[in-house]
């Protein structure tokens, strides 16, 4: 720990003098009450600064005992796993995946993203407001959505996006992805104006 050099009052009265150009010998009493709260007012930040830095070296080594610090450079300590092998998730993290974050732990993309993020130091509790995590889900189910939405083997289109806006022609326009909404609107009119002619 670091002493911080405590001034006398001696000291904080020539500041006083020089700060308001006062003279001490004439302005005694208003120098001498000046000089007292500035004393005792750096006296309590010593005391707070104390009780911080006491406070941060009990936790610094409670952090060494525990293993998750170095004790010379205190750095995280990064535990390597034997062979390469993961930590298995255990049922109570498995849950708390699946209902907390919404993922589905069938789909192995949106499980690899939970793997990901949890490898770069985030724990799951922080993907719970972590929006970068919360958008690449997002993405990832949207695509599982649009890709289900699209049939497959169906005899009258032809290629992928035809596929898709036949299929959204029938659904309601707020509920069409924002990528085919352009094709799906053409392919309606482009049907109303036809039906029209006969």
């Amino acid at each position: 720990m670091t002493d911080v050099k405590q001034p006398t009052l001696d000291e904080v009265k020539a500041t006083v003098t020089e700060d308001y150009g006062l003279d001490a010998e004439t302005q005694g009493d208003l120098i001498d009450s000046i000089a007292d709260k500035h004393f005792s007012s750096s006296a309590e930040q010593q005391k707070e600064l104390s009780k911080a830095i006491d406070k941060k070296a009990k936790y610094r080594d409670q952090l060494v005992d525990a293993g998750l610090i170095d004790s010379k450079t205190f750095k995280p300590v990064v535990k390597k796993k034997p062979d390469g092998k993961k930590d298995e998730i255990d049922y109570g993290q498995k849950t708390f995946i699946n209902k907390i974050l919404g993922v589905d732990l069938g789909n192995e993309k949106e499980m690899a993203l939970v793997d990901d993020y949890v490898s770069s130091g985030k724990s799951l509790d922080d993907l719970i407001s972590n929006k970068h995590f919360k958008n690449d889900l997002k993405d990832l189910k949207e695509a599982k959505r649009i890709k289900n939405a699209i049939p497959t083997n169906n005899k009258r289109s032809v290629g992928t996006n035809n596929k898709a806006v036949d299929y959204w022609a029938d659904k309601p326009f707020d509920e069409v992805p924002k990528d085919l909404k352009r094709d799906v609107l053409n392919a309606k009119i482009k049907e109303e104006s036809s039906n029209k002619m006969f």
